[in-house]
């Protein structure tokens, strides 16, 4: 048994226990892939806006008590 015939039979296994057909199993599996990409996104995103706020204000704080 070669592995792409191995990866067919574990996903109709999946599919069958699951009640769901190959399409769909492979549709929810790449939904699952494009959410984790967009979450990774946000959090990333909210990473570098919290950075380049947040930063600059400490620092503007820190001169002004300094000062």
């Amino acid at each position: 048994m070669t592995v792409d015939q191995a990866v067919t039979a574990w996903e109709s296994m999946l599919a069958a226990a699951n009640d769901l057909a190959p399409a769909a199993s492979r549709r929810r599996r790449v939904g699952r892939h494009a959410a984790g990409v967009v979450r990774t996104s946000v959090l990333l995103m909210l990473a570098s806006l919290a950075i380049l706020v947040l930063l600059p204000a400490a620092l503007a704080a820190q001169a002004a008590f300094a000062g």
